[in-house]
């Protein structure tokens, strides 16, 4: 993941926080802001997991990258 993406990815996350809060504090219907939690769990799955995943089986998250100094 890029670092770009990396930002827009704490991005979306610190949106969707600030958004679940606000809808808990000012929605006064029990049905919308469980519909709203079911979303929010639902995309921290399909970010979170994936990336737990890959780590499980061994791949870095971060590439290593060769600097040159093996031999130094």
């Amino acid at each position: 993941m890029g670092t770009g993406q990396a930002v827009l990815l704490m991005y979306l996350w610190s949106a969707l926080i600030s958004g679940c809060g606000l809808a808990i504090g000012l929605i006064d219907g029990r049905l919308v802001v469980g519909l709203i939690l079911i979303g929010a769990a639902a995309l921290f799955s399909a970010t979170a997991f994936p990336r737990l995943a890959r780590r499980r089986n061994g791949e870095h998250a971060v590439p290593v990258q060769d600097n040159g100094l093996e031999g130094a």
